[in-house]
């Protein structure tokens, strides 16, 4: 019963590691090909055609697209303000300003994904990960619950965790037997 639970949860940790992985690879090779086309060594086309996987990768990260705000002047005294929208502007190369904030997403993404990654060796991430199991399922989901709402279900399932661990090393040769037996191995 624990060989096979160590083998999900490795599995499971392998899974999470290759896909910080990959996409740690790929953030980083889509950067290359932003600064190579704001460079003038790639065609436009190159990298427009990657504009929605760069997008869902920032978001994937966890980047919001708080915008950039900028300030022109259009002459006579007078300024323009305006607030660019970096995910729906990608790719931008004929502003400095936007050009290094457009890199900046870049790097903070490739840094998430490795943080990610080195999280998932760190047995102490392990353990956050266990015991708040509920609100990283819901997150997972798409659902932002709410604080209270998060402690609460964090608190039953941690409740559920320490008594099914009891049942489970108190009654592991008849569950296992039970188990043998359910799925024919007997």
């Amino acid at each position: 019963m624990i060989i096979f639970s160590l083998k999900i949860f490795g599995l499971i940790l392998s899974i999470k590691a290759i896909i910080n992985i990959y996409r740690w690879n790929r953030t980083s090779s889509l950067l290359q090909l932003y600064t190579d086309w704001v460079a003038g060594k790639k065609d436009a086309e190159r990298i427009v055609q990657k504009k929605q996987q760069v997008i869902q990768l920032w978001k994937d990260a966890g980047l919001a697209n708080g915008g950039l705000p900028i300030i022109e002047d259009v002459g006579f005294g007078q300024l323009r303000t305006m607030t660019v929208d970096l995910f729906l502007n990608f790719p931008q190369k004929h502003r400095e300003d936007i050009v290094v904030m457009t890199a900046s997403f870049f790097h903070e993404a490739i840094g998430v994904y490795k943080k990610r990654l080195f999280d998932t060796i760190n047995p102490f991430e392990w353990l956050i990960f266990l015991t708040r199991m509920p609100e990283v399922a819901l997150k997972s989901a798409g659902l932002e619950p709410k604080k209270w709402v998060a402690q609460i279900l964090n608190v039953i399932w941690q409740f559920v965790f320490v008594i099914g661990t009891i049942i489970i090393t108190s009654y592991s040769n008849q569950i296992i037997k039970s188990f043998e037996k359910l799925i024919g191995i007997q």
